[in-house]
């Protein structure tokens, strides 16, 4: 018997009342074993290999110029200085992208498809979003080239107010149909009633801010369109089979026709467990050179184009009559 297990009888035999839970009684099973992770080896030896690793023929890299407002339009873009950079092969931007299938909302559809800013164009126009909007892709023979010609990039804008205040945005609140597939509203009698006859209860907001996931590998991609047109992408993602089909909805193509490979993440925290715009924008560029694309976001490229966990407001009641027994239970 271990250490730990003595010390869990120990605690449950001191508490009045309490049965030892016969799980700890139980041997040869996973309880409370150490367990080494099937990646761990690979990965604290260097074995393993991450998104941004995999060696292709003939790659090339790519990076972003992002807006520097938060809401408005683009009213003229220059890219002709990084266009004259040396190595450079394409400058994408909305003035010369292809247009693409508008992505579903992240699961909207129930099967794990779309993407986290679904109702966001990638490149498809010249309004601004968000400060940080990505409003150039440059794709050049090497990564320092491409950074460098993405930062001759310049931009006018016509700048309108941007809302960002959490109070001022309840304003506008909307029930959305569903919450990763799930009804967004699950009522049994009337809880509000039931809370007000209450002899006990508690009746509070709670704030939790904006967090960024900030895993130690930053969002990567690698795309390439092989010789009879299948789509195959190395992606830094905890979702291959939703990436997989969003691609195949923004490119048109046939599900059986894209890969999507992702064997190991490099931390994710729910961060890499949808679609975003940086894996979107890799493909493209493979598309419009004809070549193999790699796409590396900086840390600063992951904080200006990946979500995190949104700010939210919630509201919890509980309610008991004098037995302690739970009358009323609201979260919303």
């Amino acid at each position: 018997m271990s250490l730990k297990t003595k010390l869990l009888e120990t605690i449950v035999q001191v508490m009045p009342d309490r049965q030892p839970d016969k799980l700890i009684q139980q041997q040869n099973t996973y309880i409370g074993q150490p367990i080494s992770r099937v990646d761990g080896p690979l990965k604290v030896t260097g074995g393993a290999i991450f998104s941004a690793e995999y060696q292709l023929d003939n790659i090339c890299f790519a990076a972003l110029a992002y807006s520097t407002i938060a809401k408005g339009k683009i009213t003229r873009l220059d890219t002709s200085r990084a266009l004259a950079a040396a190595g450079v092969l394409a400058v994408i931007t909305h003035e010369n992208s292809p247009k693409l299938a508008k992505p579903p909302l992240f699961h909207a559809d129930g099967n794990g498809r779309g993407a986290a800013a679904g109702s966001v164009p990638v490149l498809q126009g010249p309004d601004i979003y968000w400060n940080g909007q990505p409003i150039a892709l440059v794709v050049a023979d090497t990564q320092e080239a491409a950074e460098h010609a993405a930062a001759l990039v310049t931009a006018e804008y016509e700048r309108a107010e941007a809302h960002t205040a959490f109070e001022a945005g309840k304003q506008h609140a909307k029930t959305p149909a569903a919450i990763l597939t799930e009804p967004a509203e699950v009522t049994v009698g009337d809880a509000e009633k039931e809370l007000q006859k209450s002899a006990y209860y508690i009746d509070n907001l709670y704030h939790t801010p904006y967090y960024n996931h900030n895993a130690l590998e930053p969002h990567s991609s690698i795309a390439t369109f092989e010789e009879d047109g299948k789509l195959v992408v190395f992606d830094s993602t905890q979702h291959v089979n939703g990436v997989r089909g969003t691609l195949a909805i923004v490119f048109g193509l046939k599900p059986d026709r894209v890969q999507v490979c992702g064997p190991f993440v490099g931390g994710g925290f729910g961060g890499k467990g949808s679609v975003w715009l940086n894996t979107l924008l890799c493909v493209l560029a493979a598309r419009q050179v004809g070549r193999p694309v790699k796409l590396a976001l900086s840390r600063e490229g992951v904080f200006r184009l990946v979500g995190g966990r949104a700010a939210t407001e919630q509201r919890v009641a509980l309610g008991a009559d004098a037995d302690g027994h739970l009358r009323a239970i609201i979260h919303e």
